[in-house]
């Protein structure tokens, strides 16, 4: 991981450390001592990621999310590997929680506005988009390989719910808000894939079942009766 690669805003940074970290530690399924004995590569990886996660995670300015990233960053003298994997996927968690508060702050937080009902055509075009993003994504040269991941990790999410009979829409709105800066920072020539996810998003919202309640409209004062003759 290239330090030019690694965005300044510390959530950004800790989000493509912490999918480096998680896809190291996948690789491997015994303890940390027997992988620097087999593969001293991924071992100082590993070190390397978690150093640096928690250097990130020491410049975020919600405490509470700070102390949930440091605590399962923590490991006992020589863990397995695949539980720092495991904690590098909950700190990602947390993270998109965090993000989907602030994103969705002034929302309505009623589950009702966030289920979308989906055909099986829909779901059937919407992972043609997915899967045309996903290769379009993977075969960009302009795209470092950590957003790459990071873009993926949120279709695969999104693509996740289109096997449930009820999608929870915020994950389609969480993919498409990962990809709208990617012609500002990479070119008109990775625009189709915002577009694609952006067409994904806007086909499950007009299937959210909820409905914003109507304003009621000012009641005309009763008319009088007719004076009678």
């Amino acid at each position: 991981m290239k330090l030019e690669e690694i965005s300044r805003n510390p959530i950004e940074a800790l989000e493509a450390i912490l999918l480096e970290l998680e896809s190291v530690a996948n690789s491997w399924s015994g303890d940390l001592e027997d992988l620097s004995k087999r593969s001293k590569d991924r071992y100082s990886q590993i070190q390397f990621c978690l150093a640096a996660a928690k250097r990130a995670a020491s410049y975020l300015t919600d405490e509470g999310l700070k102390n949930t990233i440091l605590s399962n960053l923590e490991f006992s003298e020589n863990p397995q590997v695949p539980s720092i994997a495991r904690s590098a996927r909950i700190c990602q968690e947390g993270i998109y929680i965090e993000k989907l508060d602030k994103h969705f702050e002034d929302a309505d937080e009623s589950d009702e506005f966030n289920i979308s009902v989906l055909t099986q055509d829909e779901k059937a075009e919407i992972r043609e988009l997915f899967a045309s993003a996903r290769k379009m994504t993977m075969e960009a040269k302009e795209i470092p390989d950590q957003r790459k991941r990071r873009i993926i990790h949120f279709i695969h999410k999104a693509e996740n719910e289109l096997a449930k009979d009820k999608s929870t829409f915020s994950y389609f709105m969480a993919a498409a808000y990962e990809v709208s800066d990617l012609t500002r920072k990479f070119g008109n020539d990775v625009q189709p894939i915002a577009e694609a996810v952006e067409k994904a998003r806007t086909i499950t919202e007009k299937k959210v079942t909820g409905s914003a309640p109507a304003i009621e409209s000012e009641k005309k004062p009763k008319a009088l009766p007719s004076p009678k003759d």
